[in-house]
């Protein structure tokens, strides 16, 4: 092979001058009769899940549900390495993650609970090379939380939950293959949130209709479905602005979706998506959207209120609850402030932890102490809070590093030079900061914002680790065939001792 073959077929940028690579070129979305490929799949998985659903009453939820995974699945394995596909189908994957893991994939165990987290694993396997070189300020703080995750199971008596924990966070690096190959396309932005969006809405209207013939499930799972959803349409807001009425449209389905929760009766919840909402009202451009936003979500609540009256009056109640100031604090939060009690106990009396996935042993094991309630006592219950499982089982290093990860996007949002980075970086800060006071790492709504939002920070430190991981997968088959010439040429010899000569023989 001639070196002028090698140089030709080498995807990386030509060598500079000064002996440095020029930056990597940005891909431009590809087009299709006109329209980018990225629009073209996304109306495609939009009408898809609308008939699926829609077809709910006839053929039962659960079918519905199905269908639309096989799809999203589909999307997500077929997509690896085309974004158009792979991307939408990765973070659908996202939101309807709560109701798989609940209603579908019922057989327990680590398969029940880590069915998807396998696939963002077999991915990151695929791409080591991009993981292993990411450089930017917040997976380089993730990495380090993650090994001292690891190096805690040692501590833990609980090694299974432990490891649960991990691949909870670690997973994240998964996700960050898919989001860095959407680079800055805006179309492919813009159809994550709009499939996100349309599947939170159509799929909580579905379920709220049909929701009497199904199992039961935890108000606070089911409420992750319509979160996940107002987190996508949030990560493409922003490349909605230059599309005709596209903010708009983003806007009413992060509406929808927050009724859904606020009729969910998760308070942390309604929490959660009124802060996306105010993200969306503060980033749109044009005051006439903002008018336009607010009249359709009063009148789509009123008609929505009126319907499902009945868990209308029982999210108000949860609400009052909370609020009554005659009620106790393990009332008024149905446990959780003795269990965010019992991890500050557990971090005084342990101030490195007591292992990764060690809370709920501690808490069986702590005994009476004055001032708590007799809310599970003696029994094994997770920390329901990111914010006191880490303290609690990590100790003051996994609490710091989890302050810095988090801040982290509002501190190096504002550096970024991505338009609109200041915003988005301050509500993923606040997202996150609030989810994790009522949620843990098992859900993939936290991990598709943090990934979604380091990708668009930082597209051309996603551009150069993708290179980079090409260029590992072209020269790989190449040292294979090089090595298998040199034992057919000369058996006797080493492969690493062929000289330039062996190999171009």
């Amino acid at each position: 092979m001639r070196t002028s073959d090698r140089v030709s077929r080498d995807p990386r940028p030509p060598l500079r001058p000064s002996g440095r690579r020029a930056p990597v070129p940005r891909a431009e979305p590809r087009l299709i009769g006109g329209s980018s490929a990225a629009i073209e799949w996304g109306r495609l998985m939009v009408l898809v899940l609308v008939v699926a659903f829609a077809a709910a009453p006839f053929v039962g939820f659960l079918t519905s549900l199905s269908a639309v995974t096989v799809v999203a699945f589909a999307a997500a394995l077929f997509g690896f390495g085309r974004p158009a596909v792979g991307v939408l189908g990765v973070t659908l994957l996202c939101t309807l993650d709560p109701l798989i893991r609940h209603f579908l994939l019922t057989t327990g165990g680590l398969l029940r609970w880590n069915t998807f987290n396998y696939w963002l694993l077999i991915v990151m396997v695929l791409s080591m090379s991009f993981v292993w070189r990411l450089a930017d300020p917040h997976s380089r703080l993730l990495k380090v939380f993650v090994v001292l995750l690891v190096s805690n199971l040692v501590l833990s008596p609980s090694l299974t939950m432990g490891v649960q924990h991990v691949l909870g966070i670690v997973t994240l690096f998964g996700l960050l293959v898919y989001f860095a190959q959407a680079d800055e396309n805006p179309d492919l932005w813009y159809m994550v949130g709009v499939v996100n969006g349309a599947a939170g809405a159509a799929g909580g209207l579905a379920y709220l209709l049909l929701k009497d013939a199904l199992p039961e499930i935890n108000t606070n799972a089911w409420a992750l479905f319509p979160e996940a959803a107002v987190f996508a349409t949030c990560l493409g807001f922003r490349a909605a602005a230059s599309r005709p009425n596209g903010q708009w449209i983003l806007s009413l389905l992060a509406g929808t979706n927050a009724l859904w929760t606020f009729l969910s009766g998760s308070r942390g919840g309604i929490l959660i998506v009124s802060i996306g909402l105010i993200y969306i009202l503060l980033t749109m451009k044009r005051t006439s959207h903002r008018v336009v936003f607010v009249a359709s979500s009063v009148v789509v609540a009123t008609l929505a209120l009126n319907t499902f009256s009945d868990m209308q009056a029982s999210s108000l109640h949860r609400i009052n609850k909370m609020l009554d100031e005659e009620e106790s604090a393990a009332s008024r939060t149905n446990g959780r402030s003795d269990l965010a009690a019992a991890g500050v106990l557990m971090f005084a009396r342990h101030p490195f932890g007591v292992g990764t996935g060690g809370f709920a042993h501690a808490w069986a094991e702590l005994g009476f102490v004055p001032g708590f309630t007799s809310f599970k006592r003696g029994e094994e219950f997770q920390a329901h809070s990111a914010w006191i499982k880490v303290l609690a089982e990590n100790g003051a290093p996994g609490a710091l590093l989890m302050v810095l990860y988090v801040f982290s996007f509002m501190w190096y949002g504002r550096k970024s030079a991505t338009p609109g980075a200041t915003s988005l970086g301050v509500f993923v800060t606040t997202a996150l900061a609030v989810t994790f006071v009522s949620v843990e790492f098992q859900g993939k709504s936290v991990w598709m914002l943090a990934a979604g939002a380091t990708a668009q920070f930082y597209p051309a430190e996603m551009r150069r680790c993708l290179a980079a991981d090409l260029q590992r997968q072209i020269g790989k088959p190449r040292r294979l065939v090089r090595r298998a010439v040199g034992r057919i040429v000369h058996p006797g010899q080493a492969p690493a001792a062929l000289t330039p000569s062996t190999e171009q023989a």
